[in-house]
């Protein structure tokens, strides 16, 4: 038996330790979302920029074909009339249209989402906007 005299110590973490661990796991977890929004946008911004090229592409074709670019504001009518209705463009965060001027040979694409900026391709291959 033991004497009375002696206390049995009893590990463990105390209230301030615990509190410290919370607070770094909290820390790392908000750095984790930010970083991970970023990288999100980041790629839906590059496919939309692959699929800006692709449209690009199709128009120069389209051009070789009837003299004339596409026009055309609605996604699903670019996919039937460029992409013979193969391709799917609707399952991205991107919307996208042409625009331009038939008489001066132009044209410009537009990738849009809501509250992002607009993406532009004009005809002579450059971002800028139309």
């Amino acid at each position: 038996m033991e004497p009375l005299t002696k206390k049995k110590l009893v590990e463990g973490f105390t209230l301030i330790e615990l509190l410290v661990v919370v607070a770094i796991i909290g820390v790392l977890s908000a750095i984790g979302i930010v970083a991970y929004s970023g990288i999100s946008d980041s790629s839906k911004r590059s496919q939309a920029e692959t699929t800006m090229q692709s449209i690009y592409l199709a128009q120069q074709e389209y051009k070789s074909n009837n003299g004339q670019f596409y026009y055309n504001s609605n996604t699903n009518n670019i996919v039937n009339n460029l992409f013979d209705g193969v391709d799917d463009l609707s399952g991205q965060e991107y919307t996208f249209s042409i625009t331009g001027n038939v008489g001066a040979g132009t044209m410009c694409i537009r990738a849009t989402r809501s509250g992002s900026s607009t993406l532009y391709l004009n005809h002579l291959k450059k971002k800028t906007s139309c």
